[in-house]
């Protein structure tokens, strides 16, 4: 522990990690005049910005609450339930499930938001640089696109913030990855994070916090990096973090948001592991089916793969700048038939924007299917499930057995844009074919 800081000493350690700094601030154990610096592995009781739930882990999170004899909600202005795993709902029983969410919701005076993707509602409304979130959903490590603290937690830890406002954790150690330059001509996030679960697999950053850094990522947009930070989850990361700048603060403004806390690594922080992502040397990746972290270049992949679906969309991959990338790819061209391709807006508002741009029209004239926003196929419940053995490429975050629907069916991790590309060829492809017809 490094003795007698205060919040300014701390934001500007050179020595601590994103993660250190953060939660060092947050610490309800360190807080007075003369603080101590928390340190990789300690353990904190930390204060907590704003914390969410969803439709699937929501009623749960509710029980317990009930059950810890919680009358109201630590602040209602920081607590968010959302309906978006299963909506429109499609059972009666999500129904009354939603219904339970509405009551509570009522009860608390709290805010409630119906069809969004949670994680993207949140972005869009909510987060700003220098927040500690912790929403019911693994996937809340997307917010940290914004310089956020986010993490997942379990039903009974959500349901202790909403009563008390705090939580404990122990200060991950740091990995740091390393985005060289700007990407090239085709190559997306995604790719550089495909790239980056073939070298870790999906246990290499457990309980570690992902910093990415360097050229590459500073030229990305929000929604690029928004991609990297949700899929070092699939790295087992507790949180993962684009550090505020120019783009953040161009984001935020144009949103009426303030720029918030602005934490970045000390440039003399010790990490765990260093990882050097070369942008020249990226070429369009895809999983292979059963896990994200059978990452491999799509020209690796050997014989043609012939397919069934194409599914775009989800707190991965379905944000405006994904739904242009699909649209340039298909404009002018059509599915290819025998292949039912699936696109789902993950929020209300890109939604909205598409429409306005001419996205949607793009997509339904090329002969795709346009869900209403939310989580999509990729929660297993509707909009767009795959039958036995079928196979799909898939612009989302998971390739699971039983991800999107049957246990055998096979499902390829993929770009937006090389989930287009298959789309139109019929078979796992790169943007590379369908350019060079």
């Amino acid at each position: 522990m490094v003795a007698d800081h205060d919040d300014s000493s701390i934001i500007n350690d050179r020595g601590l990690t994103f993660a250190e700094k953060i939660l060092s601030l947050k610490s309800m154990s360190n807080s007075g005049p003369g603080r101590n610096a928390a340190a990789a592995g300690d353990f904190v009781i930390s204060s907590v910005d704003f914390t969410y739930v969803h439709d699937v882990q929501g009623p749960l999170v509710i029980k317990i609450f009930e059950e810890l004899k919680g009358e109201k909600v630590f602040d209602r202005n920081k607590v968010l339930l959302n309906i978006d795993h299963d909506f429109p709902p499609s059972s009666e029983r999500s129904a009354e499930l939603h219904n339970r969410m509405r009551n509570f919701a009522s009860s608390q005076d709290c805010m409630i938001q119906e069809g969004s993707n949670c994680h993207q509602y949140i972005l869009e409304n909510f987060a700003t640089p220098g927040m500690l979130i912790i929403g019911a959903d693994s996937h809340t490590t997307t917010l940290g696109s914004l310089g956020t603290f986010a993490a997942g937690m379990g039903s009974s830890d959500v349901a202790s913030i909403l009563l008390t406002g705090k939580t404990w954790l122990r200060v991950p150690e740091t990995i740091r990855i390393h985005v060289d330059s700007p990407l090239g001509p085709g190559i997306t996030a995604k790719d550089v994070a495909l790239e980056a679960l073939r070298v870790l697999g999906t246990d290499g950053a457990n309980y570690k916090s992902i910093e990415w850094v360097g050229k590459g990522v500073e030229a990305m947009t929000i929604d690029s990096r928004s991609t990297l930070t949700n899929l070092a989850l699939e790295m087992g990361a507790k949180n993962s973090v684009v550090f505020s700048d120019g783009v953040t603060r161009k984001f935020l403004r144009g949103r009426n948001r303030e720029p918030g806390m602005e934490i970045r690594a000390g440039d003399e922080s010790p990490v765990f592991r260093d990882i050097y992502i070369e942008s020249e040397s990226l070429v369009p990746m895809v999983a292979l089916p059963g896990s994200p972290g059978n990452a491999k270049p799509v020209s690796e992949i050997g014989a043609r793969i012939p397919i069934n679906a194409v599914l775009v969309g989800t707190c991965t991959n379905g944000r405006l700048e994904d739904l242009r990338r699909v649209a340039a790819i298909l404009k002018g061209r059509h599915v290819k038939q025998g292949v039912r391709m699936i696109v789902t807006p993950n929020s209300i508002e890109v939604y909205k924007q598409a429409d306005r741009e001419g996205i949607i029209s793009t997509l339904l004239e090329s002969g795709a299917t346009v869900t209403s926003p939310g989580c999509g196929a990729c929660a297993g419940l509707s909009k767009g499930l795959i039958g036995k053995n079928e196979v799909a490429v898939f612009a989302g975050p998971r390739n699971f057995p039983g991800r999107l629907g049957s246990v055998d069916s096979k499902i390829y991790l993929s770009s937006p844009e090389t989930a287009a590309a298959s789309a139109i060829t019929g078979f796992v492809s790169s943007i590379e074919e369908v350019d060079h017809k």
